[in-house]
């Protein structure tokens, strides 16, 4: 994210996927598509009439083509895009020190910025045009804003995926979908059903269990250090809930309490001890010198040890990280408690 921008990747689009493709207007008969003379500039072979090839709806979108004479263009076919509404926003700025989790996401974006690619480099910008966001549901978001400017944030990266019309929205002039680019870090897009295209990118910043942050007016900034904290969103906090908003994202954060350290392995049941990486289920134990086995493999060939899958083994990390809290044991996460002042009967 930079200046109000989540370090969200944003991505290619269809370009001119040949613009107004012909129709097949009679059933026998018809075009090549972009209606070219062949190379050599002899006769055009008649190719007939092709079912299924893109043909253009009155109301300028596409279609595909039947072959019937009566209806020979099927715009029920290629049902149309929803521009993307972002969310309402007003950036206030405010007081974000505390702990806090994602209450919901948006990753729609007003428009897109097309540019063409030759060997892997946008060199020239195409077009700008809306897109239509599929709904993505992130699986988390944590952020923790300690006085003094240190910081723990877990946004973890998300794949978006956006559809775009050459026909509507934008316009296109002979290239297609994988010969453009959105934004750095996307991928190019690729050519889907009904002229359209499908783009996919990725939105996040990451783990940071020992980061930094800052404020400028209703700018936030974090960062893994003190002096690169790149990652700028604008902020509003309202209540017990903090939204960040940025180009190509939108979250709303609410008010938790973290709290607690990772039990330790030896203390789990079988079924929540693998929550976390470092413990693992099964230990070598036995009369023999067992100890220094860690899997199966290197416990039975030991005189006197076995394999006890019962058992969880392994050395928990003293701290809970931001993804373990709900999740690994002894680790919790909870709405934060209301002052006395605010309760009745104080």
């Amino acid at each position: 994210m930079r200046g109000g921008q989540i370090a969200v990747v944003r991505a290619p689009i269809p370009v001119a996927i040949a613009v107004a493709l012909a129709s097949c207007l009679e059933e026998g008969g018809g075009t090549l598509p972009d209606g070219g003379a062949p190379p050599d500039g002899g006769a055009q072979p008649d190719r007939g009439c092709q079912t299924g090839e893109l043909c253009r709806c009155e109301d300028g979108r596409n279609g595909l083509t039947t072959c019937v004479a009566s209806a020979p263009c099927d715009c029920s076919a290629c049902s149309p895009l929803t521009p993307d509404v972002t969310p309402e926003f007003s950036a206030c700025g405010g007081e974000p020190f505390g702990s806090w989790e994602l209450e919901s996401a948006d990753f729609s974006m007003p428009s897109i910025d097309l540019f063409y690619l030759q060997d892997n480099i946008a060199v020239y910008k195409v077009a700008s045009c809306w897109a239509e966001t599929e709904e993505v549901a992130p699986n988390g978001a944590r952020l923790v804003l300690e006085d003094g400017g240190t910081a723990r944030f877990w946004f973890p990266l998300v794949s978006i995926e956006r559809r775009i019309d050459p026909t509507a929205g934008c316009v296109f002039t002979g290239l297609t979908c994988p010969e453009v680019y959105a934004s750095s870090n996307a991928s190019r897009c690729v050519n889907v059903d009904c002229g359209q295209c499908t783009c996919t990118s990725t939105s996040g910043i990451g783990q940071f269990e020992a980061g930094f942050w800052s404020r400028t007016g209703s700018t936030l900034a974090v960062g893994a250090t003190s002096t690169a904290m790149n990652i700028r969103v604008d902020y509003c906090v309202t209540g017990d809930r903090l939204v960040l908003h940025a180009i190509s994202a939108h979250y709303v954060l609410k008010r938790a309490e973290f709290s607690g350290v990772p039990d330790a392995c030896a203390a789990r049941s079988a079924t929540n001890c693998t929550s976390s990486a470092a413990c693992r289920l099964g230990e070598c134990v036995g009369a023999g010198d067992c100890t220094g086995a860690t899997a199966e493999a290197n416990c039975t060939n030991r005189q006197g040890c076995n394999w006890d899958t019962s058992r969880c083994a392994g050395t928990a990390p003293a701290r809970c990280a931001l993804p373990d809290y709900g999740v690994v044991p002894g680790c919790a996460v909870s709405d934060p408690v209301a002052p006395c002042a605010s309760m009745s009967g104080c």
